[in-house]
């Protein structure tokens, strides 16, 4: 096992990619489905004891494919490392949520159920679908539908965002806010998670009208998140390579489970079995890189407190990660414009 000094001193989340195996085929998924793949329990304890430091609490992503078909490890390493850990976060689908697996992860308080889900039935359907191409928005509901009847105490809502959403945000939040409530990490993520689409030449002037739409459908509807948004942070910054990073049961190590699927060869940061490291990586992912980001227009410069930097989107647009494409930003700022004066700042 090959301990990388500069890992180990800034690590403060480890995302463990448990299986590449999935019960559900979303149209739009990255994930290259491997039947092979598989992390063990025995990989992963040695990872997060070789990585972590005492007298340090961590937090831990359990991630996929599907990593619900992996229950058997994430209550092995609940029960081995819970009091190493400040918060486990679990992002699944939610159908294969079991009763005895909910009442499993209650007895540790800190473990947060992420669950996926695209919106109302007719949307969800559009998108999210099984390997026989039909609808898994009942599956997923039914383990909402689990989460509330135990009264599991640490769980939310995420959507998927992307060109294919934008049309249907309002419709996406108002569902989050009708089963979960007025979250701010739910309203957060929808403004910021809908400017990062990989694929920049999904960003038009109808886009930018039907974000506009929906937008104030949404502040109408529902006045008081204008007060929520207001307390937003001025600057949320991508935590990839710098505090956060990805174990594959390869050996692999890369800044966070996209960046590995986009081009593993160019986007991993090292081996912890056969010892290869890219150090010149790191530094360019490195926090002082971060804080003085730079490109087409200067974000410091810029007012556009809704910007959420992805060094991936960068590089999968423009061979670099820190020069965002010109329309990135032309989006990103007319969406601000928008929110702007809608909120009220």
């Amino acid at each position: 096992m090959y301990v990388f000094d500069y890992i180990k001193e800034n690590i403060s989340c480890f995302e463990f990619v448990l299986t590449k195996k999935c019960n559900y085929q979303c149209s739009y998924c990255f994930v290259e489905q491997d039947n092979k793949y598989d992390m063990s329990f025995e990989m992963m304890s040695d990872i997060f004891s070789s990585y972590k430091k005492e007298n340090k609490k961590y937090d831990i992503m359990f991630f996929g494919g599907e990593p619900l078909l992996k229950k058997d490890i994430i209550l092995l390493f609940l029960q081995k490392y819970f009091n190493d850990c400040n918060k486990y976060t679990l992002i699944t689908n939610g159908s294969l949520l079991t009763e005895e697996f909910i009442k499993e992860c209650m007895k540790y308080k800190n473990v947060y159920i992420q669950i996926s889900i695209d919106g109302p039935e007719d949307i969800h359907n559009k998108y999210r679908i099984d390997k026989n191409n039909m609808g898994t928005f009942k599956q997923t509901m039914d383990g909402i539908q689990l989460l509330k009847k135990l009264n599991y105490p640490n769980w939310g809502l995420h959507s998927t965002c992307s060109e294919f959403h934008i049309p249907y945000m309002y419709d996406i939040l108002d569902l989050l806010l009708k089963e979960k409530g007025s979250n701010n990490n739910d309203i957060f993520s929808m403004f910021s998670n809908m400017q990062i689409i990989h694929d920049c030449d999904s960003y038009t002037e109808e886009t930018l009208k039907q974000f506009e739409e929906n937008a104030i459908k949404i502040f109408t509807k529902y006045p008081q998140i204008k007060e929520q948004m207001k307390r937003r942070p001025h600057r949320i910054y991508c935590s990839a390579g710098n505090s956060l990073f990805t174990f594959w049961n390869t050996g692999d190590i890369s800044p966070c489970h996209r960046f590995y699927y986009t081009n593993k060869s160019s986007t991993k940061i090292g081996n912890f079995i056969d010892g290869y490291y890219d150090e010149n990586l790191l530094r360019v992912l490195s926090k002082k890189n971060r804080d003085s980001f730079y490109g087409l227009k200067s974000c410091k410069e810029c007012n556009n407190f809704y910007c959420y930097s992805c060094p991936l989107a960068n590089y999968h647009n423009t061979n670099d990660y820190y020069i965002t494409p010109a329309i990135y930003c032309w989006f990103k700022q007319e969406t601000y414009k928008i929110l702007n004066k809608l909120v009220n700042y």
